[in-house]
């Protein structure tokens, strides 16, 4: 009886001193994961080229400049080459400024801009559900090397923007690249420096 009962005290030890299944399980990798990692960053820069191939030109376009990020819904897009423009977006309410002049607009009065502009500010943001409710979402790849690939729901936007695809590793936004109704491509490559993260 005695050693019973030491074997029973044994277990009972070992018992509350083992890490439990859950400690032991790694975390998942999916969308929830990806979104959590992106949310805390909260401020983020760098700098980025860009070439788009556009049906009507026989010849792409390429553009160079910098680019900032406040969480949660600051952006900041600063052309340099071939020419300056600046377009910043805060609050839902976009600001182009270009060859002298300002244009000032919400998204609301522009879908079209929202369903590309909105993509990238949600997955910086980390938004989930945002991004499900304007787009159907598939992510490939894994932590260090993934891809988000959104692709819009209202039938207005798609007249002019096919799918958005970012890639990334870890919190980083590496590359974006999105398809047009008429066979448009646009490509940039980012350069990314994290300010503020995890």
């Amino acid at each position: 009886m005695r050693g019973l009962r030491h074997l029973a005290l044994l277990g009972l030890i070992l018992a509350v001193s083992a890490p439990t299944a859950r400690a032991e399980t790694p975390a998942v990798w999916g969308l929830g994961a990806l979104m959590h990692t992106l949310a805390g960053v909260r401020a983020a820069s760098g700098t980025f080229t860009e070439t788009k191939t556009l049906a009507l030109l026989k010849t792409p376009l390429h553009s160079s400049g910098t680019l900032r990020y406040v969480a949660p819904d600051y952006l900041n897009e600063t052309v340099l080459t071939p020419a300056r423009a600046d377009f910043v977006l805060q609050n839902g309410v976009a600001t182009l400024t270009a060859n002298g002049q300002t244009h000032e607009f919400s998204l609301g009065q522009a879908p079209q801009v929202a369903g590309l502009v909105g993509g990238i500010r949600d997955t910086l943001a980390g938004d989930a559900p945002a991004l499900r409710s304007a787009y159907t979402i598939a992510l490939s790849g894994g932590p260090q090397d993934w891809q988000l690939v959104l692709r819009p729901k209202d039938p207005g936007v798609r007249t002019i923007l096919n799918w958005l695809s970012i890639r990334g590793s870890g919190a980083h936004v590496t590359e974006i690249e999105s398809g047009g109704a008429h066979g448009d491509l646009t490509q940039t490559t980012v350069h990314e420096t994290l300010a503020d993260a995890p």
